[in-house]
C-alpha cells in the first residue's frame, strides 16, 4: 500500500467517492469541474491510500486558531472517506499516521475534526473540545435600551474595518477561534440579497461593540424564530444592544436562539415557570480536539507555577514522554505531577474541564493545585464548518 499526496488527475475517484459516502450526489459535468479547479489547490494536504488503485484518503486543511492568546496552526481533518474494498485493511489508521507527521513537520501543533461517531476518532486520540451554549429565549423576555445605536451591515469599507476590529476584540480571549475571517465571509454579508441580515451596534461615542447576523425561521405553525448565525460583542455594552435590537422584532417572531458561550442570563427578563415560557441554553458539541506538538503547545499555555504531565501518544512518538512546564519553559524528563493519554491532555489543555478530580483516564499523582491552574477551565470559541 503506498500512501501518497494526489492532486487534479488523481482526484477524479476521490470525488466520486465523496459523494457517495457523504450523500451529496453531483453530475459528471459537476465532478470534472470539481477536478479542474482542484490542480490549483495547494493550500491543504490531501493524502490517499492506493494499492494499483485508489482506496481512501483525508484531507488536512490549514487554519490559524487562538491557544491562551496565541496564533498557533491547526490541521482541520475533513473529507475522511473509504471505499468498500478498502474496509478493514487499515488504510485509515496508516492516512491519519502520515497526516499527523505532515501536521508536525508543518508546525501545526493542533488537530480538529467534526467525528461523525466520536468513539470512531478516539481511536485516533481525538476528544470532544470545542463547545456552544445554544440559548432560547422568548423575544418578550428581551430588555429594550436607549444606549447607542444600530446600522445595518452596508458593506462599505469603514463598516469592513469596524466589523474586523470587533471581531479581533470578541475571540481575543476564546480558545480555537479562527485568527481571523476569511474575505469570504465578508462578501457573503450582503445587505439586500442575502438570507440573512446583518447589524452593527455602536456605542455613543461611535465605537463598534456589537454585531449580529440572523435570518427568520418559520415554524411549523406558522411562528417565526429569530435563528441567530454570529453574535459578537467586545463587553456588556455590545450585549445590550444587541439583544435591544431584536426586542424590537418581538411583534414579528416568538423565540430568539442565540449561539453564546457567556451567560445571558442578568440581561434577560425570567418570566419562566409557573406555566409561563422559559428561557434557557442547551450545550452542543462542536467538534474533537487532538495535540499534535505537545512541547510547544506546554510552552505557549497561559500558566504561571511548575507542573509535570507523562503522556501516553502511541501515534505521535513525539508527544510520548514526561513534560515538565515551569513559567513558559517546557523540559523533558523527571518524574511527573500526573499521567494522562494524549487524547483527555488534548481537550483539558484546551479549557474543557472544570474539576480535574472528575476527570476520567486522568491520574494525579502529586502537585494537584498547579495542575487545576495548568489545566483550568477557559473560553472557548469554534463556530466554523469544513
Amino acid at each position: 500500500m503506498e500512501i501518497k499526496e494526489f492532486y487534479g488527475g488523481e482526484a477524479l475517484d476521490f470525488f466520486r467517492l465523496c459523494t457517495q459516502l457523504f450523500h451529496a450526489p453531483a453530475s459528471d459535468e459537476e465532478i470534472s469541474e470539481r477536478v479542474k479547479n482542484d490542480f490549483a489547490r495547494k493550500d491543504f494536504a490531501r493524502l490517499g491510500a492506493f494499492e494499483n488503485r485508489f482506496l481512501s484518503a483525508i484531507e488536512v486543511r490549514p487554519f490559524s486558531v487562538k491557544f491562551d492568546g496565541h496564533n498557533i496552526k491547526m490541521g482541520g481533518i475533513g473529507a475522511v472517506v473509504s471505499s468498500q474494498e478498502a474496509r478493514g485493511k487499515g488504510t485509515i489508521k496508516a492516512l491519519f499516521n502520515a497526516a499527523f507527521e505532515k501536521m508536525y513537520d508543518n508546525g501545526q501543533m493542533l488537530s480538529h475534526l467534526y467525528p461523525f461517531r466520536g468513539d470512531y476518532y478516539r481511536k485516533f486520540d481525538y476528544e470532544p473540545s470545542a463547545y456552544t451554549k445554544i440559548w432560547h429565549i422568548p423575544t418578550e423576555y428581551l430588555r429594550s435600551s436607549k444606549h447607542g445605536f444600530i446600522r445595518l451591515y452596508d458593506e462599505s469599507e469603514s463598516m469592513k474595518a469596524d466589523l474586523k476590529t470587533l471581531y479581533a476584540e470578541f475571540i481575543c480571549d476564546k480558545n480555537l477561534a479562527l485568527s481571523e475571517k476569511s474575505d469570504a465571509f465578508y462578501k457573503s454579508l450582503k445587505p439586500y440579497s442575502s438570507p440573512h441580515f446583518s447589524y452593527l451596534h455602536y456605542s455613543e461615542d461611535g465605537k463598534a461593540d456589537g454585531f449580529v447576523c440572523y435570518h427568520m425561521k418559520q415554524n411549523a405553525d406558522r411562528r417565526q424564530d429569530i435563528a441567530v448565525e454570529n453574535f459578537w460583542y467586545s463587553g456588556k455594552t455590545g450585549i445590550t444592544g444587541l439583544l435591544s435590537y431584536l426586542s424590537s422584532l418581538k411583534d414579528y417572531s416568538d423565540s430568539c436562539i442565540i449561539p453564546c458561550n457567556d451567560d445571558l442570563a442578568p440581561f434577560i427578563e425570567f418570566n419562566g415557570g409557573w406555566g409561563k415560557r422559559d428561557s434557557y441554553f442547551e450545550t452542543r458539541f462542536n467538534g474533537s480536539s487532538r495535540v499534535i506538538d505537545a512541547e510547544k503547545m506546554l510552552s505557549l499555555a497561559n500558566f504561571e507555577g511548575k507542573a509535570s504531565v507523562k503522556i501516553n501518544d502511541s501515534l505521535c512518538p513525539w508527544n510520548n514522554d514526561v513534560f515538565t512546564v515551569s513559567d513558559g519553559v517546557v523540559s523533558r524528563g523527571g518524574e511527573p505531577d500526573a499521567i494522562a493519554d494524549i487524547g483527555i491532555f488534548s481537550a483539558m489543555l484546551m479549557g474543557r474541564c472544570k474539576n480535574i478530580s472528575l476527570i476520567p483516564n486522568f491520574t494525579v499523582i502529586k502537585n494537584e493545585k498547579a495542575l487545576e491552574r495548568l489545566f483550568k477551565s477557559k473560553n472557548m470559541w469554534f463556530h466554523e464548518h469544513f
